[in-house]
Formats: C-alpha cells, structure tokens, sequence
C-alpha cells in the first residue's frame, strides 16, 4: 500500500492507493487497485460500507480507478497509476454517475 496526498482546488486530501490482492505487488486501473480518498478532510478513511452501480460493497470513500466519483464538488475520475503506485493522474469527466444510494440495516 502506498499512502500520500491528492492537490484539487488548493486543498489537499489523504490518498492511498493499495490491491485488492496480497499476491499482486504492482497497480493497474482497474478493479484489483482501489484508492481510499479522505473526501471530508477529517484524517479518517471513511469504513462505512455503501454499494456501487455493480453492486459490491466498498467503503464511502474508497474509489476504484476509471470510476467516476465526486470530490470538492467536481466529477472525476482516476486515469492513471503507475506500476509502482508512486504517481496518480486525475482528470476530469463528463461520464454520468448513477446514484444509487446506501443501503440502511434491517
């Protein structure tokens, strides 16, 4: 796992980029890398769990690359990771993000 920070709109936000998978030691953009963002600020990774568009549970404030999510008000989205996890390239998207919502216990 690799942890540092994201700059949007002078403000900086805690990021870590990790595997889903022990046994793969390199990021890619895809499913097997997510990357936790402190989207609110407050020095935790949020560990509440909410659904994606496919249905799998994640944590509100992890973010899987070329997904789209919403940070400081802007939709992006995650385009690039390099093998080493050293460096993230974050742009801006026009791709529509469907809200699902989160699902409350019985």
């Amino acid at each position: 796992m690799r942890s540092g920070t994201l700059r949007l709109n002078d403000r900086d936000y805690a990021v870590r980029v990790r595997n889903r998978s022990r046994g793969n030691p390199f990021y890619e953009t895809d499913a097997g890398t997510v990357c936790p963002i402190d989207m609110n600020g407050d020095g935790v990774f949020a560990e509440r769990g909410s659904v994606t568009v496919g249905g799998r549970s994640i944590l509100e404030e992890q973010v899987i690359p070329r997904t789209p999510f919403v940070l400081d008000g802007q939709l992006l989205e995650i385009t690039d990771i390099n093998c080493e996890g050293k460096h993230l390239a974050l742009e801006r998207t026009t791709e529509r993000l469907h809200h699902v919502g989160k699902l409350q216990p019985c």
